[in-house]
């Protein structure tokens, strides 16, 4: 019987001056180690009180006939690219100091071959700047990187740099001892090798060792099973599903979405919930071993990245429409579920996007057939519900996701059962989808209800939510569209075109001058959003920092001005409304208290809460 795993115990310098050379699969994470990582290999090689015998296993596959073929590693990878950043480190600092025979050792025994080949072949998409910066020639420094992965082989790199410098000048600055310490620490030092012959056998070690090991997220694993089933259906090569894995990666890293959250999203849209920790595990126990699933849930997994990719970035309705052919094209509408979709992703947790996504796959299925669900003059009547609903309960409340993302998980099944229970009818799965929304509101189980019941007796919590409100540079158009909901739902006018329009700090951002309040105080006060005013564009430069006074002169009779605005100038003049910024002064916002001691700012904050609530919790119908 043929033996599937080899060991031996070897030494770390055989390791890496091994005639052979190592590859990096595809099912392997990208590099992560950091800092607390580092220190910990370092010391286990030169701490003069906690030197180390024992570097732990290394699990390789030797399934190649050719002897020239690299040997993968599945399991090391950090520790081989890490020792490798190292030695690179190594032959920077003794090559500085002119130690050019040392330098070249360590290059020609352990980072590249007698052809110049590298020993260690690193993942594909950083192999370019591994080869040019660390397996280089010893006269060419590492440089910093552009990605994310490629600034944390730099980062380690410069702290081993650092660490080896330090280790030179306890020696006197003697090269020939710095590289004989070097040998002889790769030479004491000693490591399981685990080989194996077997591609597949070596993915279920890779699993069990990281099960019992360092964790690896669900995505991860799934990646590692995906190649696998890959490789035994025969339908698609490795590295085909290797980069499409990367371009989800990259589609979801672009908005802001880590894998692990997006699959987890995913999963509980159409399966009973688990935790993270879980889910691979339920992803295991629902395919067992038929590749056709495991395949089939990737390619769900694709269009679910791309659906993701567009909530966050189909704001025109051009690309919109390119996307979902059927979608109503008026802009009485399409305006409106636009602006909701682009508001959404401005709330704070992003589990809302759980039915939404499940929407937009459905209405991408019915597409294929013709048909469609967003073509109604709804759709944007169930976005706004969801959006306010949603940016009530995390941006204004900060209520916990605790029963907020089941309500959310349960919506999207039942879209999902929706399409399954009539996968030909779109009337009546269209009919099914509408209810399921209509139960996620007004049902009797429904999470929606409850929480609604509950903000209308949280008057105070609302108050105090808005007045934590902050208008910055990343939430510009959530300011404009929560003044545009004010002007359109209070003082009966349109929303403004927002490109064409400016964001207006009242009191100005530099107000020593024209305010005689200091901007130490003022920072304090001025992104209230009492003291936003929405302007247009082309009034922005003539207000800047103009005094009280000056501003109302501008602003008072200019024909562009929207209800809101034209509100507070007559307020303002009134002298006694609820609010006039001319009494503001320094003294006044350095003693505020939104309750109790409130600036004319507060006051206005707390006008625009009453506008809120009344738009978002008294007239909202559910």
């Amino acid at each position: 019987m043929v033996k599937k795993v080899n060991s031996a115990t070897v030494s770390l310098w055989d390791i890496l001056s091994s005639t052979c050379t190592y590859s990096i699969p595809y099912n392997q994470r990208p590099y992560t180690w950091n800092l607390k990582n580092w220190e910990t290999l370092w010391t286990s090689f030169f701490s003069e009180n906690d030197k180390s015998v024992f570097l732990g296993s290394i699990i390789l596959l030797d399934d190649t006939e050719n002897v020239n073929d690299a040997i993968k590693v599945y399991d090391g990878q950090q520790r081989l690219t890490t020792l490798t950043i190292m030695c690179k480190a190594f032959i920077d600092v003794l090559y500085e100091n002119s130690f050019i025979q040392e330098a070249t050792q360590i290059k020609v025994y352990l980072l590249t071959d007698s052809m110049n080949k590298p020993r260690l072949t690193v993942s594909q998409k950083l192999q370019t700047y591994f080869k040019e910066n660390i397996q280089c020639p010893i006269d060419i420094g590492a440089s910093p990187g552009q990605t994310d992965s490629e600034k944390l082989i730099y980062k380690s790199y410069q702290y081993f740099k650092d660490m080896v410098s330090g280790l030179l000048d306890t020696h006197q600055t003697n090269g020939a001892k710095l590289y004989e310490l070097l040998e002889n620490r790769l030479r004491s030092l000693e490591i399981v090798k685990l080989t194996i012959a077997d591609v597949l056998l070596g993915i279920e070690i890779f699993e069990s060792v990281n099960a019992t090991g360092e964790k690896l997220n669900a995505s991860e694993l799934a990646k590692n099973i995906l190649i696998k089933h890959a490789r035994l259906s025969g339908k698609k090569a490795s590295a085909d599903l290797d980069l499409e894995w990367t371009e989800i990666s990259e589609r979801l890293q672009g908005v802001g979405f880590s894998f692990v959250d997006f699959l987890h999203y995913h999963w509980i849209s159409k399966y009973q919930y688990v935790g993270k920790s879980q889910l691979f595990n339920a992803m295991k126990k629902k395919y067992g071993n038929n590749s056709a699933d495991w395949l089939d849930f990737f390619e769900n997994l694709k269009a679910t990245s791309v659906t993701i990719e567009n909530i966050f970035s189909l704001y025109t309705f051009p690309n919109f429409k390119l996307h979902y052919p059927h979608a109503n094209g008026n802009p009485k509408y399409s305006d409106r579920y636009l602006r909701y979709l682009r508001c959404l992703s401005f709330v704070k947790n992003k589990s809302w996007i759980i039915p939404i996504f499940t929407l937009l796959n459905y209405e991408t299925d019915l597409n294929k057939r013709g048909e469609s669900y967003i073509n109604s003059n709804s759709f944007h009547i169930l976005l706004e519900k969801h959006f306010v609903f949603c940016f009530l309960h995390f941006n204004v409340f900060s209520l916990p996701t605790r029963d907020f993302t089941p309500s959310m998980y349960k919506l999207a099944k039942a879209i999902n059962n929706a399409l399954a229970d009539n996968p030909q009818n779109a009337t009546l799965s269209n009919k099914a989808v509408k209810d399921a929304f209509q139960d996620h509101y007004k049902g009797a189980n429904s999470y929606v209800k409850k929480a609604i019941k509950g903000f209308e007796a949280m008057p105070d919590e609302f108050l105090d939510g808005v007045l934590s409100m902050r208008h910055t540079k990343d939430n510009k158009y959530l300011i404009h569209a929560l003044y545009g909901e004010i002007e359109e739902g209070i003082y009966g006018g349109t929303f403004h075109n927002i490109p064409a329009h400016s964001i207006e700090h009242y009191m100005p951002q530099e107000s020593s001058a024209s305010w005689g309040i200091t901007k130490e105080i003022s920072k304090q006060h001025e992104n209230k959003l009492g003291n936003i005013l929405i302007i247009d564009a082309s009034l922005n430069g003539k207000l800047q920092n103009k005094s009280h006074r000056d501003k109302m002169d501008i602003l008072r009779n200019h024909p562009t001005l929207n209800n809101s605005v034209k509100d507070f100038i007559r307020v303002n003049d009134s002298g006694n409304g609820p609010y006039d910024f001319g009494m503001l002064t320094e003294t006044q916002l350095k003693n505020s208290d939104p309750l109790k001691s409130p600036t004319e700012i507060d006051k206005r904050t707390i006008e625009i809460s009453n506008f809120l609530k009344v738009l978002f919790i008294d007239k909202m119908k559910y």
